[in-house]
């Protein structure tokens, strides 16, 4: 846990260098994410952030309302003991 012992978290953006994607809250003297929601807001279910993304990081971790389904493994029937089939020789038609 980080506790800060000032009362002025920040006086400039470059204060809040060290939080990715914050800027200073000139007002409050405190970082807070550049798209302007309070710290905490973007939480979303499950760690994943819930509000619109501005940086690489949020775009990757952004919500979103996919659900997963498993594959169907029956689907490799045609996989020979589940394993690829052997690549064409050279030569003769078969490339190189």
């Amino acid at each position: 846990m980080l506790v800060e012992q000032r009362d002025q978290q920040c006086a400039s953006d470059a204060d809040c260098a060290r939080f990715p994607g914050a800027r200073c809250d000139p007002g409050a003297h405190v970082c807070v994410p550049a798209d302007g929601a309070p710290p905490g807001a973007c939480d979303g279910g499950d760690g994943c952030y819930g509000c619109t993304p501005t940086t690489n990081e949020q775009l990757l971790n952004a919500c979103t309302d996919a659900a997963c389904r498993p594959f169907d493994n029956r689907r490799l029937g045609n996989l020979r003991d589940g394993a690829l089939p052997p690549l064409p020789a050279t030569g003769a038609g078969g490339g190189r």
